[in-house]
């Protein structure tokens, strides 16, 4: 089976998955089509398939992605205005992207959960200050 003309390929996933994204982009009004193709699969594996869509469609698909994936980690618990903070060695504290908790730049670790951050030690090449 060959996809429809003027499709452009999102991605490959289970068939679960994608069929699962069908259904919500479907919900959307948008139209995808599911798309085997055989040399993504050997014996025994899961049924991959090819995901395409219309090309005006993929920022819409995007967006609800996107938002889908916000509602997610929202209802995980997580903070999802950490997820852009960003390790600044030049400030005072941080504010740790994977747990909320605040430590003085002088570590380049979590105390809490270890998460390191990549500042390069400029002596030692690696990171200066991790445990």
């Amino acid at each position: 089976m060959t996809p429809a003309p003027h499709k452009v390929l999102l991605g490959k996933a289970s068939l679960l998955e994608a069929q699962t994204l069908k259904s919500r982009l479907a919900r959307a009004e948008i139209e995808v089509a599911l798309i085997h193709n055989g040399s993504t699969c050997t014996s025994g594996c899961q049924v991959q398939v090819e995901i395409w869509a219309h090309p005006d469609d993929t920022a819409e698909i995007a967006r609800l992605m996107a938002d889908e994936h916000r509602r997610v980690l929202s209802d995980m618990g997580y903070d999802i205005t950490l997820a852009d903070a960003v390790f600044d060695p030049a400030a005072a504290t941080a504010t740790c992207p994977a747990c909320a908790a605040t430590f003085p730049t002088t570590s380049t670790c979590c105390p809490e959960c270890d998460l390191h951050f990549d500042v390069p030690d400029p002596e030692s090449g690696g990171c200066g200050s991790c445990g």
